[in-house]
């Protein structure tokens, strides 16, 4: 069970590929939780997708993981939807290093209707995605 993450990179809060402002780059920790939007407000979300990760630091109940990233954005766990589940279509994940961060909804249009910064990446040919993991 992951008890907690520490990163550098933008944070502290998570960002969509169409939401990627606000954040600051820094060094950052928070302790899982598991908030419901709308809902609950823990602040901020251990779930999510991360950008501009050089590394981050998985505190489990096993031990620590380490994770280097070549590529600089992260997901941890997929994050939680609302009650009336509108916000997110997402595939259930753990840990994932991503070449593109998928982008989010708004309550009235879908991710096609909110501009060019909400439309889907599509890869163009093979590539490769590196990291270097440390098991404590």
């Amino acid at each position: 069970m992951v008890k907690s993450k520490q990163w550098v990179g933008k944070g502290p809060y998570r960002v969509w590929q169409n939401r990627q402002e606000g954040p600051q780059y820094g060094l950052w920790q928070n302790d899982y939780n598991d908030p419901i939007p709308g809902e609950s407000w823990d602040y901020p979300e251990f779930k999510g997708y991360f950008s501009n990760v050089s590394w981050m630091k998985l505190n489990t109940s096993e031990g620590a993981i380490g994770i280097e990233l070549m590529t600089r954005k992260i997901g941890v766990y997929t994050p939680r939807d609302g009650r009336d589940h509108i916000l997110y279509t997402l595939p259930e994940t753990g840990i994932s290093i991503l070449r593109a961060i998928p982008a989010v909804r708004n309550k009235v249009n879908t991710t096609d209707l909110n501009g060019p910064s909400a439309q889907p990446y599509w890869s163009k040919g093979k590539g490769s995605i590196s990291a270097i993991l440390h098991f404590e």
